[in-house]
């Protein structure tokens, strides 16, 4: 058994461990299923169900009382923020129970195009783009095309890494590709990993966030082993990741 086959096998059974009875995970086997984490264990079997094909990745997006977790969300007024509100119809989506366009766009208009802020706006454009897959976004919304009342590309590497996404989809050609390249890889620590900003403390979900961002730019970190140990050496007993090295694991983590 090779190393990721060993790995991605027992980060299922840390997912596994947060099912609820009732349907849906959680942050630990106490506490009680969230959105949230239910998204992270989703994206987490995604990736792991393809390479390892264990009967539990195979049967989990088909179970009827993970389906009924999701759908009482819209019976709840959608109590969620934009964030909560991707994460929910991304796994609706991966378990093919996605609410027609005509329920969700109403949904994407009150609860994430309320306003011009950067979170708003990206998770809007995610679920246009990724969710469904609707390229035509500034016809549809123009609200998505206003220049941001944000100042772009400013803050910490996850406000950065979504001001890029939504400069290089919504075409706005604010940010300078190369010197956003450049701030990102001098986020990269000796240890590795990514902080918040340069100079500052490594963990695995800004290693996340400088990844996605370089790929989006088409560059790489100036050392991808030295991340790849940093990542590793987050992975615990449990068989899920941790923030760092010196963490407890989580589901967000696990999913990073």
């Amino acid at each position: 058994m090779g190393q990721l086959t060993e790995t991605l096998l027992k980060v299922e059974e840390f997912v596994k461990a947060r099912e609820k009875e009732g349907g849906g995970f959680a942050a630990t086997p106490n506490l009680p299923a969230t959105v949230e984490d239910t998204y992270h264990a989703l994206r987490i079997i995604s990736r792991t169900a393809p390479l390892v094909q264990t009967k539990f990745s195979k049967k989990i997006r088909q179970q009827a009382k993970l389906s009924s977790f999701l759908n009482s969300f819209l019976e709840k007024e959608l109590e969620l923020g934009p964030r909560g509100i991707f994460q929910l119809f991304w796994c609706m989506k991966y378990c093919g129970v996605l609410p027609p366009e005509k329920f969700m766009v109403p949904v994407i208009k009150d609860k994430c195009l309320n306003s011009p802020l950067r979170e708003n706006l990206y998770f809007a454009l995610r679920i246009f783009l990724e969710i469904l897959e609707n390229d035509q976004v500034q016809d549809a919304m123009p609200l998505m095309a206003r220049v941001p009342a944000f100042p772009i590309f400013t803050g910490i590497l996850r406000n950065r890494m979504m001001d890029l996404y939504l400069d290089l989809h919504l075409g706005w050609k604010r940010i300078h590709l190369r010197e956003a390249s450049a701030w990102f890889q001098a986020c990269q620590n000796p240890d590795g990993g990514f902080g918040f900003m340069p100079g500052t403390t490594s963990y695995i979900e800004n290693c996340h966030y400088a990844l996605s961002s370089m790929e989006l730019l088409g560059s790489k970190p100036k050392d991808m082993k030295a991340c790849e140990n940093f990542v590793m050496a987050c992975r615990t007993l449990s068989g899920g990741f941790s923030r760092n090295s010196n963490a407890a694991p989580f589901l967000d983590a696990t999913w990073h």
